[in-house]
């Protein structure tokens, strides 16, 4: 559904039979959404017709993230892979691999930095332009990510009792610890170096502020 100017309008119907697990806006007329069977799609809201759709996967897709200019896209899936398409014609530019060992929960994009984190207790880094990848251990799932907009630092949710570990990515060392939410995390977003916003399966956003 598409709500625009107070009018609530039906985009795809259930006859279109798509089990869509998420969809963003690129510009004002066009979406990009991906389903359960790991098909991608680039659609056109203004002409009402399908821009393209592939499929980018053999597993599950279990979340993707935009990079700040809307140009590409990381999609994530169960079986632990990370691959980076071009938004305007849906080509693989990037898979990567190894980076993780199970499904993987959450994906952040920014300009050069991806970061994930997976059931595999590994909280992901990878830089698409020099191919700097690693993990940090985490003694828990790792449900949510986030990346500041200057890529200064990396957020993971790391714990069972729902910390956010912030780190520095020049360093790759650990900086912050943000203890208080109450439940299971799923989405961290920076609004700048120094604020960021939590929210959890529950009717609480938190700010945070570092400095």
């Amino acid at each position: 559904m598409l709500m625009q100017n107070g009018k609530l309008t039906t985009i795809f119907s259930a006859d279109d039979r798509l089990s869509i697990i998420k969809a963003k806006f690129i510009d004002s007329e066009h979406i990009i959404f991906t389903d359960v069977g790991s098909t991608l799609y680039y659609y056109d809201l203004k002409n009402r017709k399908m821009i393209y759709s592939k499929s980018v996967s053999g597993s599950k897709c279990s979340n993707f993230a935009l990079n700040r200019d809307k140009t590409e896209i990381v999609i994530a899936d169960e079986g632990g892979v990370l691959r980076v398409f071009s938004v305007k014609d849906g080509k693989l530019i990037k898979e990567i691999d190894r980076l993780h060992l199970d499904n993987i929960f959450s994906v952040s994009f920014e300009k050069s930095w991806i970061v994930s984190g997976s059931q595999d207790r590994r909280a992901g880094y990878y830089n698409i332009k020099t191919n700097q990848k690693g993990f940090f251990k985490a003694p828990f799932w790792v449900y949510a990510t986030g990346i500041s907009p200057s890529e200064k630092y990396f957020a993971y949710a790391t714990t069972a009792d729902n910390t956010i570990s912030i780190y520095n990515s020049d360093t790759m060392s650990k900086e912050y610890e943000l203890k208080g939410q109450k439940s299971v995390l799923s989405v961290i977003k920076f609004l700048d170096d120094n604020t960021i916003f939590s929210s959890s399966h529950d009717d609480t956003i938190m700010m945070w502020k570092l400095k």
